[in-house]
C-alpha cells in the first residue's frame, strides 16, 4: 500500500521565512530612516524659529540673547541654547546638543541655502557626525542674511586679539581670559564690571539689584548702586535697600536715605520702613505705618502696645497716641510705657492719656499709687 502526502517541503518553508525576514528588515530600516528624517526636520524647524527670535532680540538692542518663550529642549528632547558670538557685525550661535548620528547627518544634508545661516559646526571642530550624540552649532547673522560678510574670522586663537578666542570660526570675547579688577572681555579688551554692577575688593562683580549683603566693598563702588544699596561702614558692607532689620550707628546717611524704603534716625541707624517715611516735629525722618489695633510700629515691625519693653526707638508720635492710648505715651520719637518710672516731657493733654501720670509744668510724672483730681480739675498724686 502507498501513502499519499501533501504540503510544503522544509526548503520551501525556509525560503518563505527568509523572504519575510528580508521584508521585515527592510521595513524596520525604512521606518528608522523616516523617523530620523522627521527628527531632523523637527530640529531644523525649531532652529529656524529660534533664529527669527534671536534676530528680533538683536533688533531691540539686547546685549544678551535668550530662549525667551521657547523651551530649552526640542520636540525630540535635544538640549538647546542661544548666545551672541560677535559684536560688530553681530552673529549669534544656536546650540543643539545630544543629536544622534543619523539625525545629525540628515540635518547637514538639509542646511544648504538656509537664510542667514553662516556655518554649521559639529562637536566644535568637525564637519561630520562621528559621535553617537553630537553637538550641532548653527551660526546666524543677526539680520538673517542682510550682512553676510564681516566678522573677525579665524581658525585658531592666535589669530584673535586681546581676550578673544576663536569660537566656531569667529574671534569671540571670552571672559575666562580676564581676571582681577577687569573680569569682562568687551571687544577684545578686559574691562571692569558692567553697568548695574559693583565690585568688591577682591575684584568680583555683583549685581546692584541682588538681595545679598556683600562685605569688603569700597564706598565708591557701593555708591554706584545709589537707590538700590546703601553703604555700611562695619566690614565695608554694601547692603540692599530691602534688607530686613536695622543697621545701627555706622551706616552711610547719604546712601541710606537714597533708598526710598529706608530712613536714618538721630542715632545714625538705617531703618527699613514698610509704611510712609515722614518728618517729625524736630525734622527727623521717621516711619509711620498702619499696624493692627493694639500694636505700634517699632523700627522694623509691629509690636504689641503692652509689650514688656520700656520703650521703642523711632516711633512716630501720632502713631503711638492712636495705637497705644492709655498704655504708652510718645516721648522724643519713642513710645514709652505709661508705667515707666522716668519723668518725660509732654503737654498736659498728651500726658493725661496715661491713667497713671499727671502733669506738672512741662513734665509728665508717673504716679505709683493712684491719681486724684482736685477741685480745679487738675490731676495730682497723693
Amino acid at each position: 500500500m502507498r501513502n499519499n502526502e501533501s504540503g510544503r517541503s522544509m526548503v520551501e518553508m525556509l525560503g518563505v521565512l527568509a523572504i519575510m525576514g528580508i521584508l521585515s528588515i527592510g521595513g524596520i530600516a525604512g521606518y528608522t530612516y523616516a523617523m530620523n528624517k522627521l527628527r531632523a526636520n523637527n530640529t531644523i524647524k525649531y532652529v529656524n524659529m529660534l533664529a527669527i527670535a534671536g534676530s528680533q532680540q538683536a533688533a531691540l538692542g539686547r546685549d544678551k540673547l535668550t530662549l525667551g518663550e521657547f523651551p530649552a529642549k526640542t520636540a525630540d528632547g535635544y538640549d538647546a541654547d542661544i548666545y551672541r558670538l560677535t559684536d560688530e557685525p553681530r552673529y549669534f550661535d544656536i546650540d543643539i546638543a545630544g543629536i544622534p548620528r543619523a539625525v545629525c547627518t540628515n540635518i547637514l544634508a538639509l542646511t544648504t541655502h538656509w537664510r542667514g545661516l553662516d556655518s554649521v559646526w559639529v562637536n566644535d571642530n568637525q564637519t561630520t557626525c562621528e559621535q553617537d550624540e553630537n553637538l550641532m552649532s548653527f551660526i546666524f547673522s543677526e539680520t538673517l542674511g542682510s550682512d553676510e560678510n564681516g566678522g573677525s574670522r579665524c581658525t585658531q586663537d592666535s589669530e584673535c586679539s586681546g581676550c578673544q578666542t576663536c569660537v566656531r570660526g569667529f574671534c569671540t570675547d571670552t571672559d575666562a581670559a580676564c581676571s582681577g579688577n577687569t573680569p569682562y572681555c568687551v571687544n577684545g579688551a578686559c574691562q571692569g564690571c558692567h553697568g548695574g554692577e559693583f565690585q568688591d575688593t577682591k575684584g568680583k562683580c555683583h549685581a546692584c539689584g541682588g538681595d545679598n549683603v556683600v562685605e569688603y566693598v569700597d564706598q565708591s563702588e557701593c555708591t554706584k548702586c545709589q537707590g538700590q544699596r546703601f553703604y555700611y561702614h562695619a566690614y565695608q558692607r554694601c547692603v540692599p535697600c530691602n534688607s530686613t532689620g536695622t543697621w545701627y550707628w555706622s551706616a552711610d546717611s547719604t546712601s541710606c536715605q537714597a533708598c526710598k524704603e529706608r530712613y536714618m534716625d538721630e542715632t545714625g541707624s538705617c531703618h527699613l520702613c514698610l509704611g510712609e517715611i515722614i518728618s517729625d516735629a524736630t525734622n527727623n525722618s521717621v516711619c509711620r505705618t498702619t499696624c493692627p489695633p493694639g500694636q505700634v510700629w517699632s523700627g522694623s515691625k509691629c509690636v504689641p502696645c503692652d509689650d514688656s519693653v520700656p520703650f521703642w526707638s523711632t516711633v512716630y508720635d501720632q502713631s503711638c497716641l492712636e495705637q497705644c492710648a492709655g498704655i504708652r505715651i510718645p516721648q522724643s520719637a519713642v513710645c514709652v510705657r505709661c508705667d515707666n518710672l522716668n519723668h518725660i516731657v509732654a503737654t498736659k493733654e498728651v500726658c493725661e492719656t496715661c491713667p497713671q501720670r499727671y502733669a506738672e509744668g512741662s513734665l509728665c510724672i508717673y504716679c505709683p499709687t493712684h491719681i486724684v483730681v482736685d477741685a480745679n480739675g487738675n490731676r495730682t498724686c497723693p
